[in-house]
């Protein structure tokens, strides 16, 4: 073991600084060629069309009173239908919607340019994992963290998703950058610099206010210490800064805690979590295990062989926070790999931690080359629209993306004076409402109409794979018994069907 691993046998070319900038600036042009490819290719889903939504009427969805609202399908007599406050539909703070308002009044609303804003985070932190690779560790380090996360499937996965996530990224890493250069170096612009983007990753992600429980630990380091009164008064504003914003984020709470669709996670969760973080959701049943020893292996052997400064980084920063999270969602619904996401850097520098530990150059290169196999099926599977791994304990709330706008576009080319649309399903509706703008025939149709002469009705599920629930289908089968029906396809799980408004008897 002495042999293979020397703490002080960097590459030349990770000596000079010119050899590390051009090693950086491959590493982001490959980062953002895969991010930027086959970027507008799909459209978007339930998720993404929400944030559009959202982000349209962002005064309205953060400022009007409580308003319950259905949840259920109202259809269904046989089970008690359920409400859910108005606020609390898309549970998410309100910086990211505004980011995307403004950027949609610049670059418009296709889905490349919705995407883009994630993108340009995405790339941002590829940058900023290098910066706290190297405050951490080293420059070596820094380099093979900032590859790891430039490559990562779940990282491509959210930056080409019109979602929060990046800017979470980005938000978490330039916090601890922050934090990490104000501990070292006493400067009160760091400070500032780490109050700033502390509350501005909570204003994006709620999960960020795990921040403020994971710094305090830090100070078990004697040379923090002298510190202590600043970070205090930083987290003081912090929570200051939060303040106008409580009402919302409980309401934003109250829905997850009663209406979230999650289940209480078990410890196969968190395996699936750092599975996710490795090979993303798009790889085979069969690397899941094979990944995960390799991976394991290279953070164990990177988590110890860095100082104890850097082992308590990734403790507060990563095992905690997951911890945390898991003992809480055994009451409140959080545990999510998208929004664990922001902790995923962290573990990425344990592995690249183990990757630069290893001086024999054969072994090296050769465990980088698997990583890269690995990766590289679920990149394939995840650009060629193919999930091989069907249960969704594996890809919870991820799917593929499914052809809306072609869907929707049948019923534009066959609608008539008269004719009304409803969904039996939730998972379509946001969709159906972001693309169906573009067709004047539908612009004023997304709500039932009393009177009707024919009915389109829209089934899906979440994942549509063809399999509706049960609740669609007896949906589907009671308008069948009660209406003619008069057309039905599918579009890969979207099914429409045609109804005309007399009754079969």
């Amino acid at each position: 073991m002495i042999g293979i691993i020397n703490k002080r046998a960097p590459n030349n070319y990770m000596n000079s600084k010119v050899g590390i900038t051009l090693l950086l600036m491959i590493i982001v042009l490959l980062g953002a060629s895969l991010r930027l490819y086959k970027l507008g290719s799909n459209d978007l889903w339930f998720d993404e069309a929400l944030s559009v939504l959202s982000a349209d009427k962002i005064e309205k969805v953060y400022s009007l009173p409580d308003v319950d609202v259905p949840y259920d399908n109202l259809a269904l007599e046989e089970r008690e239908a359920r409400f859910i406050h108005f606020k609390t539909v898309d549970p998410q703070p309100f910086l990211y919607y505004l980011i995307l308002k403004c950027a949609m009044s610049c670059l418009g609303k296709s889905a490349l340019s919705l995407r883009l804003v994630s993108v340009f985070f995405s790339i941002l932190s590829i940058l900023v994992m290098y910066k706290v690779g190297a405050e951490i560790s080293n420059k070596k380090n820094g380099i093979y963290a900032a590859f790891l996360i430039a490559i990562s499937p779940i990282h491509i996965w959210y930056a080409q998703e019109a979602r929060q996530y990046s800017l979470s990224v980005f938000l978490m890493l330039l916090s601890v950058y922050l934090l990490l250069r104000a501990l070292e170096r006493e400067g009160v612009k760091y400070w500032l610099g780490f109050i700033v983007s502390s509350i501005l990753l909570i204003y994006t992600n709620y999960i960020g206010l795990v921040i403020l429980i994971a710094i305090w630990p830090l100070f078990g380091i004697k040379k923090y210490r002298a510190s202590l009164k600043k970070c205090i008064v930083a987290s003081v504003v912090i929570i200051l800064l939060f303040l106008p914003c409580i009402h919302i984020f409980w309401q934003h709470f109250l829905f997850v805690k009663e209406a979230f669709w999650l289940a209480r996670p078990s410890l196969y969760s968190v395996m699936i979590t750092f599975k996710n973080f490795n090979i993303g959701y798009s790889n085979f049943h069969f690397v899941f295990l094979p990944s995960m020893i390799l991976f394991f292996a290279l953070a164990f052997l990177g988590f110890f062989s860095i100082n104890k400064k850097a082992k308590m980084f990734l403790l507060m920063f990563l095992f905690f926070p997951i911890l945390f999270i898991f003992v809480v969602s055994q009451r409140v619904p959080i545990y999510l790999d998208r929004q664990l996401i922001i902790f995923s850097p962290f573990y990425y520098l344990a592995v690249a931690k183990g990757i630069s530990c290893i001086r024999h150059n054969v072994i090296r290169v050769s465990l980088v080359c698997l990583i890269l196999v690995f990766i590289a099926s679920s990149i394939y599977n995840y650009f060629s629209n193919q999930m091989p791994i069907l249960p969704t304990i594996y890809h919870q709330g991820s799917y593929v993306k499914k052809p809306f706008e072609p869907a929707i576009k049948y019923i534009e080319d066959n609608w008539q004076e008269g004719d009304t649309l409803v969904y039996s399903h939730i998972s379509v509706k946001p969709s159906f409402l972001y693309y169906q703008q573009r067709y004047d025939n539908l612009k004023q149709n997304d709500k039932n109409n009393s009177i009707y002469k024919r009915m389109w009705l829209v089934s899906s599920s979440w994942s549509r794979d063809g399999i509706l629930g049960p609740g669609v289908q007896l949906l589907r089968e009671r308008l069948k018994e009660q209406h003619e029906k008069v057309d039905s396809v599918e579009f890969d799980g979207i099914f429409i069907d045609l109804y005309t408004a007399e009754d079969n008897g």
